[in-house]
């Protein structure tokens, strides 16, 4: 699944990628969206039936087998579009929980 999402690039300043290489932030990035990612998943699965965790369970160990197979990998993004419509929102909701988190640090360090 790819890892950078397009809405992490607006990252508020506080984040420093205007000081990083761009090797650098384009590492940041990835691994960032893998944690909004890893967070939007696991709302995801909140959001399934059992019947469809077991769907998706099979889907992702067929992926993780053949991580550079294209299609096992839109056969995923084809499982969230039908059965997830909320997946976008829930993507926004952990780019906004992380930018918080990271603002809150941000605040306590200027602080001290």
């Amino acid at each position: 699944m790819p890892t950078t999402l397009p809405a992490l690039s607006n990252l508020p300043p506080e984040f420093g990628l205007d000081m990083l290489s761009e090797e650098e932030r384009n590492e940041l990035l990835e691994d960032l969206g893998e944690i909004v990612f890893e967070g939007a998943m696991r709302r995801t699965w909140d959001a399934l039936d059992a019947d469809k965790q077991d769907a998706l369970t099979a889907l992702l160990e067929a992926s993780s087998s053949d991580p550079e197979n294209d299609e096992k990998r839109i056969a995923i993004q084809t499982f969230i579009t039908e059965h997830v419509p909320e997946f976008d929102s829930y993507v926004a909701t952990e780019i906004e929980e992380l930018k918080t988190l990271q603002q809150r640090a941000y605040e306590e360090l200027s602080a001290g």
